[in-house]
């Protein structure tokens, strides 16, 4: 059933809920009535909430994936959601972090490369401008002024890093991250932390920008192993097996390593087998007060 009350936080009302254009729309758990109408789902408690985690997914985001299994937070080990990263931290904040995971737009898919693939600095452009859209709104509810902290995996860094031109983040924390567009700039008042696998995937396209006038360019110039305002910490996600791909060489040991870099740059956003990440971003989040 959907509760169909909206406006002012209830005291009282717990459990999931969506943003709608700065409106909160209170439910139980019902995912086939979700289509593409509100630009977040939430997770957690808006009437004890002193904090806020953004999560942004990266490329292959999909609401088949928003809403794969049914993630609560009692029970937030659920593998392979959107949901899973922010549900576990909610679960294990002590109460007073509300998640979101942001929805609206249509993210780059890797089996549409050619003309919606993650290289297009257009993808960050429209996802970036949708994500500030939804932050304005969060500040125009009675959550404004709480700390926020945007999570972003992959892709995400880039529409992140385009949001920042008109939202201003407590921190962010770039997960498995592809970086951010040619020009982009720290702002003095938000402090950045990156984590990625020892082989993650993304690492081979960093610093890969090529400037293409009419598609706004192409990859990410500003690479997040950059230093400066990035602070890079270890992930605990680390290369498997390197002396036996590299007696393999050739197609065999590139397919392996190519195949362990991708379930590496997943495996960072899971609720499993990735103790150093949750537990470091909860630490990071539990600051964020």
């Amino acid at each position: 059933m959907i509760d169909k009350r909206s406006g002012p936080i209830r005291e009282g009302v717990k459990g999931h809920f969506l943003l709608c254009a700065a409106d909160f729309a209170f439910w139980d758990f019902s995912p086939d009535f979700f289509g593409k109408l509100c630009d977040s789902f939430g997770i957690g408690d808006p009437t004890t909430a002193r904090r806020i985690l953004s999560f942004m997914p990266g490329t292959n985001a999909s609401l088949e994936l928003m809403y794969k299994g049914v993630v609560s937070a009692a029970d937030p080990y659920r593998s392979g959601s959107q949901q899973e990263f922010a549900t576990w931290q909610v679960a294990n904040s002590g109460g007073d972090l509300l998640g979101f995971v942001f929805k609206d737009g249509t993210f780059p898919q890797l089996d549409e490369l050619a003309w919606n693939g993650p290289q297009l600095n257009a993808a960050a452009d429209r996802l970036g401008a949708n994500y500030t859209a939804f932050h304005q709104g969060l500040d125009a509810t009675n959550l404004g002024g709480l700390p926020v902290v945007s999570v972003e995996h992959s892709f995400g860094s880039a529409a992140a890093g385009e949001a920042e031109a008109n939202v201003t983040f407590d921190a962010r924390v770039l997960l498995a991250p592809i970086g951010m567009k040619e020009g982009w700039q720290p702002n003095p008042d938000t402090r950045y932390t990156v984590y990625a696998a020892e082989d993650d995937i993304n690492k081979l396209f960093y610093d890969v920008h090529v400037p293409v006038p009419f598609l706004d360019g192409l990859g990410y110039g500003a690479a997040p192993n950059a230093g400066g305002a990035l602070e890079i910490r270890e992930s605990g996600i680390v290369a498997e097996n390197v002396i036996w791909k590299g007696l393999t060489a050739g197609l065999l040991g590139g397919l392996w390593t190519a195949s362990d870099s991708v379930a590496h740059h997943n495996q960072i956003i899971s609720s499993g087998n990735n103790d150093q990440v949750l537990f470091g971003v909860a630490g990071q989040l539990s600051g964020a007060r």
